[in-house]
């Protein structure tokens, strides 16, 4: 087999993982639809439930920015504190952590039967088998797309540029870290990184020396997805808790690689399998991050919350809707009460100017040209929350917030 084949099989493997990862995450939010989630968010209500939370989320969807979000949502509900917050995300990044101990095994020869018995059962009729298959087809891409990494890797060994870039990465731990932190903000993904540091190491092409400084990088650079959405929201206790992601991360890359050095990481893990080595830093670097910084999670939150952070208030956007907590309708419903509110305090003052100003002023003409947005914005968001079943506690306030939403985008139109 050529290197251009194997080159062809490596990036359609790493392709198909992240695939993989994408359909996994969809999945788990299919099913563990309402009953779960609101499930999860009792278990939220403390903080060791938070952790539990975190990791639960991120488990299931391979994403630790899911488990952020869900956290961001529940603290501007008033249902978590901004401590358990951080431990929820402290708790996806162990989560998140968790499957990489499943690539560090042989899927060369199970994953493609997998795959194929998950396409099949998709065409079944619906059912149980039909459900799993559907459920499950995100696990078997992920794996067959470590499959090809490792089989693309075969035929790349022998070539001499790859064994000119594997020596000159392998003296140059600084340059491994910096290039998997950039390609885990890039592929918004750590797992993929490990995946790829799992293949190389097996293939030869990755020095025992390399795995840490891999590894801890991919560690760092999954915080980069949390930051670039928190640069484009007006919610205060989403950017703190991008910023407290971000530090986290890079105090646990610091003391883990301190004690890396102290402990001789690099001898122990040549003891290990190549295959389990990259998974086995992985978790002394997210393990042990997870362990210095649970026990302040409170004086870690107070220390954000002085933090001197301001709302970039704009009249049409919302401020409190965010559509991660749609699964949960006792949270949602609480978001869009406060944004209502905010609606209505916007309408009272156009009111009171109009009254106050008939002429007209600048603040009037953008109250009255953006408010209607906002009312499009609240309505909108209340008809993608799922209506509660009968009997269900929340039905009640569902229908109430409906009613009023409805009666105030007709005061809104009026005014406006």
């Amino acid at each position: 087999m050529s290197p251009a084949i194997g080159s062809t099989l490596f990036i359609g493997g790493l392709a198909l993982f992240l695939y993989g990862t994408q359909v996994l995450t969809d999945s788990f939010g299919r099913e563990f639809g309402g009953g779960f989630k609101r499930a999860l968010g009792r278990l939220a209500a403390r903080r060791s439930g938070a952790f539990a939370f975190g990791a639960i989320l991120a488990g299931g969807t391979q994403s630790s920015s899911v488990a952020a979000s869900l956290a961001v949502g529940l603290v501007e509900a008033g249902l978590l504190p901004l401590s358990g917050a951080l431990a929820a995300v402290m708790g996806a990044s162990v989560g998140a952590m968790a499957v990489t101990f499943l690539l560090g095994f042989d899927w060369t020869v199970f994953s493609p039967l997998f795959l194929a018995c998950c396409v099949i059962g998709r065409k079944l009729p619906e059912g149980p088998l039909r459900r799993a298959s559907e459920n499950f087809i995100g696990l078997a891409l992920l794996l067959s797309g470590m499959a090809l990494l490792k089989l693309g890797l075969g035929p790349l060994s022998a070539a001499a540029p790859v064994m000119r870039w594997a020596a000159f990465f392998g003296a140059a731990p600084a340059a491994v870290f910096l290039v998997s932190t950039l390609l885990a903000a890039v592929l918004q993904s750590g797992n993929a990184v490990v995946a790829v540091a799992i293949a190389l190491l097996s293939g030869g092409l990755l020095p025992i020396e390399a795995v840490f400084p891999m590894v801890s990088g991919a560690h760092l650079g999954t915080s980069a997805p949390v930051m670039l959405v928190s640069l484009g929201t007006r919610k205060k206790n989403a950017r703190r808790l991008a910023w407290a992601n971000l530090l986290y991360r890079a105090g646990g890359v610091l003391a883990s690689g301190a004690a890396w050095g102290l402990l001789s990481g690099n001898a122990l893990l040549s003891a290990a399998p190549a295959s389990m080595a990259p998974s086995l830093a992985l978790g002394f670097v997210v393990t042990l991050n997870a362990l210095l910084f649970y026990p302040f999670t409170g004086h870690f939150a107070r220390v954000l919350e002085r933090i001197p952070l301001q709302e970039r208030e704009s009249l049409a956007e919302p401020l409190y809707l965010d559509d991660a907590v749609l699964t949960l309708p006792a949270v949602a419903l609480r978001l869009l009460s406060r944004e209502m509110a905010r609606l209505a305090n916007f309408t009272d003052e156009l009111l009171t100017r109009v009254l106050l100003f008939p002429g007209g002023t600048p603040r009037v003409d953008a109250l009255r040209k953006d408010l209607p947005a906002l009312a499009e914005s609240c309505l909108d968001f209340m008809f993608a929350i799922p209506a509660p079943p009968e009997g269900d506690p929340s039905r009640t306030a569902y229908s109430v917030v409906s009613y009023a939403l409805i009666a105030m985008r007709s005061l809104v139109s009026v005014a406006a």
